[in-house]
């Protein structure tokens, strides 16, 4: 969880030990989709399933620069070809892709009297 996360759990007031519970028993709820619902209904959102927020997510995550393999490990995905399925590509991002690559062919076109070789268009990988 990030810091948002935790800062909202502890500013929602709850008379249970469960984030999700049932307010007249206050046991746990056995199925979060209902409660999901209700919210839904009552913020007047129409066509939102609770699976889409992993589909929002990995797409913000992606459209944020976070790589796939990071967005498929936090998403708890074995393969990351079901990743691929959830990060949406965006016109933005297909932008900045191409605005990356046209960055370094510049930089390296910007060296005067000398070739470009294959070291000035490939990445340095640092140790960490």
């Amino acid at each position: 969880m990030n810091a948002l996360v935790v800062d909202t759990l502890r500013k929602v007031r709850h008379e249970s030990d469960y984030v999700f519970c049932n307010p007249k028993t206050k046991e746990r709820m056995a199925d979060v989709k209902t409660a999901f619902k209700t919210a839904c209904r009552r913020a007047k959102i129409r066509d939102l399933r609770f699976h889409d927020l992993r589909h929002t997510a990995a797409t913000y995550m992606v459209t944020g620069g976070i790589d796939l393999v990071t967005v498929s490990e936090i998403l708890g995905h074995a393969d990351i070809k079901m990743t691929m399925r959830y990060a949406h590509p965006t016109p933005e991002n297909r932008r900045k892709a191409v605005n990356v690559l046209a960055a370094v062919f510049s930089k390296a076109s910007q060296i005067e009297d000398k070739p470009i070789s294959r070291k000035d268009l490939t990445p340095s990988i640092s140790a960490n």
